[in-house]
């Protein structure tokens, strides 16, 4: 429900939803003629996710609505993954890792499954269950959340050296979390900062004194690694 924000395009539905609680019934005017009784014994239900291509909420459907938050447990995801799977224990190993930073549940679980039970017909299955990590599971890792670098650390210390694409790839992408402060999977833009400093008229000047107020002005960097920007002088943070 949260693809476009809810409490625009259902605002009518909110503010006739509180009349009904006043009234036990109320009318919605869905267009010219067009009137829709809502009865008390009628609910609306809905689904949503909450990442980067969603909306949150206003406090105005909060107080209209009623949430409930359904999360997955452990012991879900390893009845849906069967323990007779070659790959449930590694599987299950690698969510207690980074589950926290980088979550995945039954949706990618089955993808997998599908790939790997085609593939082992050709390969082992260390081959195809090594792909399908690479493909899945890292692109999951993003932004600049201490958390992430802890997950990919905890990630490279389980049992990857078994699994060449994912190890490597994992590596790469901890290194560039260690550099920057900031890791994606796809590396769209090389990360070089460079430091330009400015006297107080606004003027380039090639460096300052010892306790010469300056402007710096940092280029190089995404949005999203900002926030782990630390300027330190003589080995001590300023």
């Amino acid at each position: 429900m949260n693809l476009a924000r809810v409490e625009y395009y259902f605002a009518k539905f909110l503010s006739t939803l509180e009349l009904r609680a006043q009234d036990d019934e109320a009318t919605v005017e869905l267009g010219p003629a067009e009137l829709v009784n809502l009865p008390p014994n009628l609910f609306f239900v809905g689904t949503v996710n909450m990442d980067e291509t969603t909306h949150g909420f206003a406090d105005k459907v909060y107080d209209r609505a009623r949430l409930i938050e359904i999360e997955v447990s452990r012991s879900m995801l390893e009845e849906h993954l069967n323990e007779w799977k070659a790959y449930a224990a590694v599987m299950m190993e690698i969510w207690d890792a980074i589950h926290h930073a980088a979550p995945f549940a039954f949706r990618v679980l089955d993808d997998i499954e599908s790939s790997v039970e085609e593939a082992v017909e050709g390969i082992a299955w260390e081959v195809a269950f090594d792909e399908q990590l690479l493909h899945k599971i890292l692109p999951k890792f993003k932004g600049s959340d201490h958390r992430v670098g802890e997950a990919l650390k905890k990630l490279s210390r389980s049992r990857m050296a078994q699994f060449p694409l994912t190890h490597q790839k994992s590596s790469v992408m901890l290194e560039r979390f260690h550099h920057s402060g900031f890791v994606s999977f796809l590396a769209l833009m090389r990360v070089c900062p460079e430091l330009i400093f400015r006297n107080l008229k606004g003027q380039v000047i090639e460096a300052p004194g010892e306790w010469s107020p300056v402007l710096i002005e940092i280029t190089g960097l995404p949005f999203e690694a900002w926030q782990n920007v630390r300027l330190w002088r003589q080995g001590e943070p300023t």
